[in-house]
């Protein structure tokens, strides 16, 4: 019985070092839609452009001079990755909707 527990927690740890602690997909599309969501608040909102739809790409968060996002989990997605935000009209967003081209 201790030896089934010892191999059954081996292939638990195995599988954990495997898959990560989350697929890379997964994290890739949190991290777009926090970062889009932060990069509209700061650069977009309230600043009177008139911009209906919103399209933010990985390349506007790279030049983004007031944050520092962590670009490390977009290196294997194109410049041209982006993301549509729709907003009411008092300019909140009320969904993202991501178009990343990743390998």
């Amino acid at each position: 019985m201790q030896m089934k527990m010892k191999v059954l927690t081996i292939l638990g740890l195995a599988l954990i070092l495997f898959t990560g602690c989350g697929n890379k997909d997964e994290q890739i599309a949190e991290a777009m839609e926090s970062y889009v969501r932060d990069y509209y608040e700061t650069y977009i909102a309230g600043k009177g452009y008139g911009i209906d739809i919103p399209e933010i790409t990985v390349a506007n968060l790279k030049a983004a001079t007031q944050r520092d996002y962590d670009m490390s989990l977009f290196e294997d997605c194109t410049d041209t990755s982006y993301a549509v935000l729709n907003i009411d009209d008092e300019e909140n967003i009320i969904s993202v909707d991501l178009h990343m081209n990743c390998k």
